[in-house]
C-alpha cells in the first residue's frame, strides 16, 4: 500500500513541475518582443502612440488610463495605467509608464516605474519602420531592475539564474500583452 502512495505521490509532484516548466517554456520561449504590420503610414501610427485619446483607443480594455499631459505625449511625460487584480477585487495595481525617448515618427522608448521606489522595472522600445506602403511595428521589451540585481550575484550564480529567469518571464509576459494591444490597435488602423 505504501508503494501506491509513494507512486501517486510521487506522479503527482512530476505532473505539478512538468506543467510549471511547460508554462515557463510556453511563456519565455516568444522572448520580449512582439510585432504587427499594419496597413498605414509611420506618422499616422505614431499618431495613436503619443496622442491620448488615442492611446486609450487601443491600449487594454480593463485598465483605466491617466496621462500627465491632454496634448501630444513628449519625452518626460507620464501614463499613469491602473487594473484590477481580478474582476472582482476592489484592489488596483498601478504602473507608471515614463516616456524616455522619443524619434518622431519612428521610435519610442518607456520606462515603466514602480512608484514607490522610482525603480524601473521593465523597458519598452517601440519601433515603426515603413515597409512598402505599410508599417511594422516592433515592441521590445527587456527587464533592467533584473538584469542589475542578477549582475550583482554574490550567491555563485543560483540567484543569477533565478532572477534571470524571473526577468524572462517578466519580459514574456509584457509581449503577451503587447500582441493583444497591438491587435487591436491594427484593427483601428485598418478598420
Amino acid at each position: 500500500m505504501l508503494k501506491w502512495i509513494l507512486g501517486i505521490l510521487l506522479f503527482l509532484v512530476l505532473a505539478v513541475v512538468g506543467t510549471c516548466w511547460y508554462g515557463y517554456s510556453k511563456l519565455t520561449s516568444g522572448g520580449g518582443m512582439a510585432a504587427v504590420t499594419v496597413a498605414t503610414t509611420p506618422e499616422r501610427a505614431w499618431t495613436f502612440f503619443t496622442n491620448p485619446d488615442s492611446f486609450r483607443v487601443w491600449q487594454d480594455t480593463g485598465s483605466t488610463t491617466r496621462f500627465s499631459t491632454d496634448s501630444i505625449l513628449a519625452v518626460g511625460d507620464t501614463v499613469w495605467l491602473e487594473t484590477r487584480e481580478f474582476e472582482t477585487s476592489p484592489q488596483r495595481q498601478r504602473m507608471l509608464w515614463v516616456l524616455e525617448r522619443a524619434e518622431q515618427p519612428h521610435l519610442l522608448v518607456w520606462a515603466a516605474r514602480s512608484d514607490s521606489a522610482n525603480l524601473e522595472i521593465i523597458r519598452r522600445t517601440d519601433s515603426l519602420v515603413a515597409v512598402g506602403d505599410s508599417v511594422r511595428i516592433v515592441s521590445v521589451f527587456a527587464s533592467p531592475a533584473m538584469d542589475s540585481l542578477r549582475n550583482e550575484d554574490s550567491i555563485g550564480g543560483l540567484s543569477s539564474r533565478l532572477l534571470g529567469g524571473a526577468g524572462k518571464v517578466a519580459a514574456g509576459a509584457m509581449r503577451l500583452i503587447a500582441e493583444r494591444d497591438l491587435a487591436r490597435l491594427k484593427g483601428r488602423l485598418e478598420g
